[in-house]
């Protein structure tokens, strides 16, 4: 796992990034997971809370990034790799690059 484009992140929440073509770096995202699931059933267990009160959890979150392969658009002819919310046209199976982030999981 490495960290890509710091000088650009405007979140506290990245971790870092893995290339889907690296089994090794595949095999980090399950790691982190592990890390937050064993982290958040001590945090349930001692009973944590935020300062507003709220139960302090996380959730890990992944990003696709880098398309392998950017479809044509119908309406222009260009090829296109991200839609309008950002997120990776084609989904994780398309992503040369996933961002790992930590959020703080609310449950309302």
């Amino acid at each position: 796992m490495q960290k890509v484009n710091m000088e650009k992140r405007g979140s506290d929440a990245y971790i870092g990034s893995v290339y889907t073509s690296s089994v090794a770096d595949m095999e980090s995202i399950q790691e982190v997971r592990s890390i937050v699931k064993t982290m958040n059933k001590y945090l349930r267990d001692s009973k944590a809370v935020d300062r507003r009160g709220h139960k302090l959890q996380y959730r890990v979150s992944l990003k696709g990034r880098d398309p392998i392969m950017k479809p044509i658009n119908q309406r222009t002819g260009k090829p296109k790799g991200y839609n309008w919310s950002g997120d990776i046209v084609g989904g994780m199976a398309n992503a040369g690059r996933i961002d790992i982030y930590i959020h703080q999981r609310y449950d309302w």
